[in-house]
């Protein structure tokens, strides 16, 4: 019984990189389906006019997903809000 599963490391190693590599071609995939867009539209909270990056699905649903970036943010990156302004941009 010595040395009969030595085919069995490098079969371990062989489908773990497999593995590995359908994952990472499925991740990178995942990304594609989203596009950036800057749009202005006015800030249900603050009453004014903002700039911002929404995240939206590509074709064929091309619905709003996300606000990336807003400058009515203090810090545009790092938006704090409830974002309202997403459901009103949905209705629109």
């Amino acid at each position: 019984m010595q040395g009969e599963s030595h085919w069995f490391p490098p079969l371990l190693v062989i489908f773990g990189g497999i593995g590995i590599l359908l994952i990472s071609r499925w991740m990178s995939r995942t990304v594609d389906y989203l596009l950036r867009v800057k749009r202005q539209f006015t800030c249900p909270a603050l009453q004014r006019q903002v700039t911002g990056t929404l995240l939206m699905r590509k074709e064929p649903s091309a619905s709003l997903v996300d606000i990336e970036r807003c400058s009515g943010a203090p810090i545009p990156d790092r938006i704090t809000c409830d974002k309202r302004c997403l459901v009103a941009l949905r209705n629109s």
